[in-house]
Order: C-alpha cells, then structure tokens, then sequence
C-alpha cells in the first residue's frame, strides 16, 4: 500500500471543512476519489454537503511513501472548525 497526501485546490479559505487527509491505499486514482469521511466517488455527481471539494477533480494528490503491512485507509484528516 502506498500513502498520500490528499489536499483540496479549489481555493476554498473557510471553516467548518477538511483541508487534506492521509490515506493507505493501492492507487493514487483511489486516494482522489475518496472523502475524507470514507465515502467513495462512484456514482456521483457531487459529494453530499459542503465540508470537501466537489468533485476528486479539484485535488492535489502528493505521494508519501509506502505503508506498513496492515495499515490502510484514511489515517489522519485535517479539519477547520468554525
């Protein structure tokens, strides 16, 4: 499993939404199209609320390096509260 570094880049400066998030998954297509809540893109035309991008298409995907055996999923997420 590889880890990423998931941010948003839709120029979003507010508050009471993620910023990025930390994930160990396989692919970095499986890092974009994932929410920082653990819900996944498919079938969609939107992510539900407001609180992450609209679409995986306004996401920066940064690989970290690689995780240890076990380690998968979203492992720390940034969160401004307002």
């Amino acid at each position: 499993m590889n880890i990423y570094l998931v941010s948003r880049n839709d120029g979003w400066d507010g508050y009471d939404g993620f910023v990025d998030f930390v994930i160990s998954c396989d692919t970095e297509d499986e890092a974009r199209n994932t929410h920082p809540r653990k819900d996944r893109w498919e079938g969609r035309d939107k992510w539900d609320g407001d609180e992450w991008v609209e679409s995986p298409d306004n996401v920066s995907v940064t690989h970290l390096g690689i995780a240890k055996d076990g380690i998968s999923g979203i492992i720390v997420a940034r969160y401004i509260a307002g």
